[in-house]
Order: C-alpha cells, then sequence, then structure tokens
C-alpha cells in the first residue's frame, strides 16, 4: 500500500519552492514541511538513506531522497552516495510548504584512484618516497597541501605543525622544533618521545625524520612524520554503526504514508 502512495510522487509532487542547499562537511540543519512531502536532490546516485526517527518516511529512487516528516518531531537523515560521499541532516518540521533541496556538495572531489606515489607499491618503499619528498619540499603529484598552525607545547621543546599533505591513505606532516631550554638536546635518541606525542594528535607515525641530532638553546630543526588517514569521518557515524543502532533503512515507509 505504501509503495503504491510513494513511488508516483517523484513524478507528480509539485514543490512551492526550491533551494540550494551547501554542504561543507558538517552536518546542516534543514526546516522541512510538517505536512507534506521534501525533495532532496544530490549530485550523484544515492546508495542508501537512513533515519532514526520513527515518525520520518524516506525513499529513494537516483539522485533524489523523499523525506516526510510528522508529528512535529525532529528527525535526522543520513545518506550516503554511490561515490562514497556521507552527509547527515537534522530535520526540523515547520510550516513551510512542500519544498525541493538541491544539495551542492563544495568539499573537493574524493579521487577515484591512489595517487600515483601510493600505487603498486610496499607499505616501507611508499613511506621512503613520502619522506624524502618532505625533506625537500616537493609534494608528490595528486597530494593535496594544507598550511596549517597547530603548536604542541612540551616543557624542553615546541613542536609546530605548519604543512600537512594529504593523499589517499597517508598523510605527511612537516613540523619545526624548537629547543626551549638553555642547553644542547640531543633528540634523535629519544623518537619514541615524538612517536607518542604525534599519536595522540594525529595518528600512529609509521615513518619519523629530523633534521639534526642535536639542537642547540633556542635553535630548530624540522621533523617530518607519515600518518595513514582515519577511515572514518569523526562527523559521522559509519553505515554500519548507524544500522547496528537500530537505524531505519529507506525502503521502510515508517509514517510517510
Amino acid at each position: 500500500m505504501s509503495k503504491l502512495l510513494l513511488i508516483p510522487i517523484f513524478s507528480f509532487v509539485c514543490f512551492a519552492f526550491a533551494e540550494d542547499i551547501l554542504y561543507k562537511g558538517e552536518p546542516v540543519s534543514v526546516e522541512v514541511s510538517d505536512s507534506a512531502f521534501t525533495l532532496f536532490v544530490f549530485q550523484e546516485e544515492v546508495e542508501k538513506a537512513l533515519t532514526s526517527s520513527k515518525f520520518a518516511g524516506i525513499k529513494v529512487k537516483g539522485k533524489e531522497v523523499l523525506v516526510r516528516v510528522t508529528e512535529g518531531e525532529k528527525a535526522d537523515l543520513y545518506v550516503r552516495t554511490k561515490d562514497g560521499r556521507s552527509y547527515l541532516f537534522y530535520l526540523i518540521p515547520s510550516s513551510k510548504p512542500p519544498g525541493k533541496l538541491t544539495i551542492v556538495d563544495t568539499r573537493k572531489q574524493t579521487r577515484k584512484e591512489p595517487p600515483s606515489i601510493e600505487k603498486e607499491r610496499e607499505h616501507e618503499e611508499i613511506l621512503a618516497r613520502l619522506v624524502k619528498a618532505a625533506l625537500i619540499g616537493e609534494p608528490p603529484s595528486g597530494y593535496d597541501v594544507t598550511i596549517r598552525t597547530y603548536a604542541i607545547d612540551t616543557p624542553s621543546l615546541l613542536i609546530v605543525v605548519q604543512e600537512e599533505w594529504s593523499g589517499w591513505e597517508y598523510r605527511v606532516l612537516k613540523a619545526t622544533i624548537v629547543n626551549k631550554t638553555k642547553e644542547t638536546l640531543r633528540i634523535r635518541e629519544d623518537m619514541e618521545f615524538f612517536e607518542n606525542i604525534l599519536r595522540k594528535e594525529f595518528g600512529r607515525p609509521y615513518a619519523l625524520a629530523i633534521t639534526k641530532e642535536f639542537i642547540k638553546p633556542d635553535g630548530k630543526a624540522y621533523l617530518v612524520a607519515v600518518v595513514k588517514k582515519a577511515t572514518k569521518s569523526a562527523s559521522y557515524r559509519s553505515l554500519a554503526d548507524m544500522e547496528s543502532r537500530g537505524y531505519a533503512n529507506a525502503e521502510r515507509q515508517g509514517q510517510a504514508d
């Protein structure tokens, strides 16, 4: 019964307004009609849409997700497209008429294949090549470079991460180390110290290089670390996690009819 009601709506429902929603990678709150359907249109075909609300009904067709929220209750909407991109919306019921929302993803395009430096090479060789590239200051083809200032302050050293190179599976961190003490420090003998410091902030370093063995008072050296990229965004729960928590599948009609 519900499928017979929902399937034609994609073709025959009339929307009172159309609006572009910019998606920058963070959850977006969206006002939706509390008495009619709202249509979300994505740039790529939708693989799956989920909600945790029993008052929301959703249906997927191609690049479109049709949503209806009832009972005046807020709901969430998680969408994953076939190119692997994830979206999270907080739906706020309102007196707005039915609308068509086009989602404009302003994030950089997802790479469809690894950069050449990561292709068909052993893990150790990739690490060595990335460290060498960082030390000479030449980002590999296909790596995005971000200029940043992230300081890690310790009693004896100030570590300032100034660049981050991001590839398919690996990230390269370039940092300056400053000796805050009045003594010359031998820093290469305690690489475990740097590994532990970086692990807390960026994840486990798989390769680490420091340009000097000794740093004089107020002197500095340069550090390069290679870490692996996180597989999950902190902004989202994984699809499997959402399903395990009982999130409703898009094929369940819920209150949509």
